[in-house]
């Protein structure tokens, strides 16, 4: 079925560039099993969960002269060995080079051409442990109800439960004619909304009024910093490459749950 990408989620594809890679990372560092947690087993096992989670199997296509937001569409050419690939530190790895080896890997775009993921499997880290790095784009998991295949693959018990068989066969291309037809037919029946859908980032996201006004006062300050032509001193403002650095922060859990609970929130809303 071919679905169109939301407006929020259209401008996180949109906004992409080479510079500012609109996509999500995790990094999970995990003990290794006693029996070892080899690249076919983990191969096997994001298989399995696919179904849970099949916007994983579709690709992004846009619609030709820009009259429409993109859609998504089955990838037919789908290989779980090109999102799914395996790494190593020369043994046995320290954390600081585990480090050095995500800062390479976040640097790299996601290919547009094919499904917004990737993960790696890297082995030799010291004290017996592996490590999990994923990459999902955030028009992929947007949303507090989207679920990124970190967590798909995360079981609650020792026994996962099992799985029925997937037997997935991709739908057929729609093509750039009947794209172009159905945009057509939108702007017909829906003008106001396809307005809404090539316009701007901000306007696609705008959703009321209170929205609307807090959105003009963001506008008029970024507008008057312009004029002033001055950013705010911050190491943060700075010209921004395509490389990148990683580093880790440790923090308790409680505290974020404390936040979460004094403000209403989720761990999207405030980090």
């Amino acid at each position: 079925m071919v679905t169109r990408l939301s407006a929020s989620d259209a401008s996180f594809y949109q906004l992409e560039n080479t510079a500012t890679p609109m996509y999500v990372g995790l990094l999970l560092i995990l003990r290794r099993p006693r029996a070892g947690l080899s690249y076919e087993a983990l191969l096997e096992t994001v298989e399995q969960r696919l179904p849970q989670i099949p916007r994983y199997r579709q690709k992004v296509q846009e619609v030709k002269l820009g009259l429409a937001r993109p859609v998504w569409i089955d990838d037919r050419d789908f290989d779980i060995t090109y999102h799914v690939r395996r790494s190593a530190l020369p043994s046995p790895g320290s954390d600081e080079q585990l480090h050095e080896l995500i800062a390479r890997l976040a640097a790299r775009p996601l290919d547009k051409s094919r499904p917004l993921w990737e993960m790696y499997l890297v082995e030799g880290l010291e004290k017996n442990r592996i490590a999990l790095y994923t990459k999902s784009h955030q028009a992929l998991i947007n949303g507090v109800t989207a679920l990124a295949i970190g967590h798909v693959i995360a079981d609650r018990t020792r026994r996962p439960p099992a799985f029925p068989e997937d037997i997935w066969v991709p739908e057929r291309d729609p093509g750039t004619t009947r794209l172009l037809l159905r945009a057509v037919g939108d702007w017909l029946v829906r003008p106001g909304a396809q307005l809404q859908a090539v316009g701007s980032a901000v306007a696609g996201l705008v959703t009321n009024s209170g929205q609307l006004v807090e959105t003009g006062r963001k506008v008029l300050d970024i507008a008057r910093t312009v004029a002033r032509g001055t950013a705010p001193s911050s190491p943060l403002n700075a010209t921004v490459s395509r490389n990148r650095r990683f580093t880790v922060a440790h923090a308790s859990l409680d505290d974020y749950r404390t936040v979460r609970a004094r403000y209403d929130c989720d761990s999207t809303t405030w980090c």
